[in-house]
């Protein structure tokens, strides 16, 4: 099974050197597809990934909407064993899979399940922001006779020395944990903030109370609010939680006025708290 390494940053933070290094000077562009249109992943045909082993997807304009999708598209068609390539008039076919995804965004592109197993964030830093210096420093660098096989050379012992070196489950960097809390739901959203930051730990929640509550935080923030019904089935079935009066203490914290149900165990009912932790 193959990673989605997935690079987020503020524009100017130097994450594209390296991957633009990868693609003309380490493995070479006949190996490397680079692009900005979601549709090579969300689209139908994608015969321009036949034969590649690094796939570059930079700064997609994806919408909110979009996100699940992409997440899907990108494990069903490029984390799996078996690829599917299917080219515009032609049948399509099988291959076996070796293209490694990298992501690069300045934006969020994607929406990661909380078990996610495929995605691997890592912390990038600001430290070097607008130090042109350097980065020019580090550009001739690359440009030196040798360095790119010294640099595929320094990669290959690393994967000599671990060769049974298993990435899963992906470690929760810093930059992993922000990226779930900044996708969540607009529902799990309005509980983050008005019940969970806040720490206002509710014990009495009417379910008209909280409905109310979340409709005016939705028109503040000018979304569309879902139906009572829909509310209480989405809690359902995400956190197997039934709205009610009631209250649930776990770890000596108070979850606000919630029912859970079905919960087998101490560990899934942590694992479903966890959910909002910060």
């Amino acid at each position: 099974m193959y990673s989605i390494l997935y690079l987020k940053s503020g524009q100017g933070w130097g994450k594209s050197i390296i991957t633009d290094f990868i693609q003309r000077s380490v493995l070479g562009t006949q190996l490397v597809y680079k692009t900005s249109d979601p549709q090579t992943i969300l689209g139908s045909f994608n015969g321009q990934l036949q034969g590649k082993v690094l796939l570059l997807l930079k700064e997609m304009p994806t919408e909110k909407s979009q996100w699940n999708n992409m997440y899907r598209s990108l494990k069903d068609k490029v984390t799996g064993d078996i690829m599917e390539i299917h080219e515009k008039y032609k049948t399509p076919t099988h291959y076996k899979n070796f293209i490694s995804t990298i992501v690069l965004t300045n934006e969020n592109a994607l929406r990661v399940e909380n078990d996610d197993r495929r995605t691997v964030f890592l912390d990038v830093s600001p430290s070097r922001k607008g130090d042109l210096n350097y980065f020019k420093k580090l550009g001739d660098a690359m440009k030196y006779p040798g360095a790119s096989e010294a640099f595929y050379a320094y990669l290959r012992a690393i994967a000599d020395a671990y060769p049974d070196f298993n990435g899963n489950p992906p470690p929760m960097t810093t930059s992993k944990q922000d990226h779930i809390i900044s996708t969540l739901p607009p529902l799990f959203q309005f509980i983050k903030d008005t019940y969970l930051i806040v720490k206002n730990h509710i014990t009495d929640l009417p379910v008209q109370e909280f409905y109310r509550v979340y409709t005016s935080y939705c028109e503040t923030h000018c979304i569309s609010p879902l139906s009572k019904i829909n509310a209480s089935r989405i809690l359902s079935n995400e956190l197997k939680l039934r709205m009610g009066i009631f209250f649930c203490e776990w770890a000596n914290k108070v979850f606000i006025g919630f029912l859970f149900t079905g919960v087998d165990s101490t560990k899934e009912l942590g694992n479903a708290y966890n959910t909002f932790i910060i």
